[in-house]
């Protein structure tokens, strides 16, 4: 379709999202890529994922949904598997798929608000090497590193965390800045870790880690 055809008109979207909103869990970028994708797919039937990319950015800007357009989000939303990025630059620098051997379990505890995320600026250094393992391949180091740090300024509450490692998670940390919690580990151990999860009070979400790009029918 022209843009022509489009440039005096008004579209109207209807979205339907499974992730819950408000919780740490990239629902904003994801919605924004959705839109991003499916407008240009209005427009013509070849998809420059830079160009999807980049108005799903710069649209989260615009309608103040964030703060730095969440560039690292919008890929990971975007591509799947593990993503690593310069948000100043808008480049990958790393992408590489997940184990499709592991899962995910989120944790969203009830009664508990994010605190001052600007205060995370405190442990800059620490979670600058947190990145740096992620570089060197060490992605679940870094995301335990990852939701140490978080947890310490924002939430200070590792229960669900100690019992993450107590039942053989591979890694765990705050989606975002929380307060949703991510634990990832294998599939054969999901039931057990859900099970142990009942004790705290909040809802458990299991899912599968995704390694596919996003596609528009």
């Amino acid at each position: 379709m022209p843009a022509s055809v489009l440039k005096n008109h008004f579209l109207s979207i209807s979205l339907v999202s499974e992730i819950p909103a408000g919780w740490g869990l990239k629902s904003s970028s994801a919605v924004s890529n959705a839109i991003s994708l499916a407008c240009y797919k209005l427009l013509d039937d070849q998809i420059y994922d830079r160009a999807v990319l980049s108005t799903a950015v710069n649209s989260s800007l615009w309608a103040k949904v964030s703060m730095t357009g969440a560039y690292d989000d919008a890929c990971a939303c975007y591509y799947g598997g593990v993503i690593l990025t310069d948000n100043h630059y808008k480049k990958i620098i790393k992408r590489e798929v997940v184990n499709n051997d592991l899962a995910v379990v989120i944790y969203l505890p009830t009664g508990v608000a994010r605190g001052e995320v600007p205060k995370l600026r405190i442990h800059k250094d620490l979670f600058n090497h947190a990145f740096r393992l992620a570089l060197k391949g060490d992605y679940w180091k870094a995301m335990n590193l990852n939701g140490v740090l978080i947890n310490s300024v924002l939430y200070n509450n590792y229960a669900p965390m100690i019992n993450a490692f107590e039942n053989h998670c591979l890694s765990i940390s705050h989606s975002g800045n929380g307060p949703a919690i991510a634990a990832v580990l294998y599939k054969d151990n999901v039931e057990n870790f859900v099970n142990s999860m009942e004790k705290f009070d909040g809802k458990i979400i299991s899912a599968k880690v995704n390694n596919t790009k996003a596609t528009v029918e």
